[in-house]
């Protein structure tokens, strides 16, 4: 019975690096959210160094753009249109994502 040895490549390395260091600053900064930064990191880890930060960036900007559609939400719940069933809401709000993502693919 043959066994192979378990092939560990650069882009897993550098993936346990950056899930590692995210942890770390979760712990010295005492943050409750360090989950979400370390999964961040695995879905933005790519091949090469370029490849990574433009995975980064695009992250960045979609939070940037999902921030401003959500302020925009509730601007508009508050001033103009509060659902009275909560039913209601989710179905708005559910609605609410065919603009945002055709303003998605556009800007893409």
């Amino acid at each position: 019975m043959k066994i192979n040895c378990l092939k560990v490549g650069g882009r897993t390395i550098k993936t346990v690096v950056a899930v590692f260091l995210c942890l770390l600053t979760g712990v010295i900064r005492k943050s409750d959210t360090v989950f979400y930064a370390a999964i961040a990191a695995i879905l933005c880890v790519q091949r090469t160094s370029k490849d990574s930060f433009r995975e980064a960036f695009n992250r960045e900007a979609a939070t940037v753009i999902g921030g401003i559609w959500g302020m925009l939400v509730l601007l508009f719940e508050r001033n103009v249109w509060c659902a009275p069933y909560e039913v209601l809401r989710y179905l708005f709000l559910s609605m609410l994502l065919i603009p945002i993502i055709n303003f998605s693919v556009l800007i893409k």
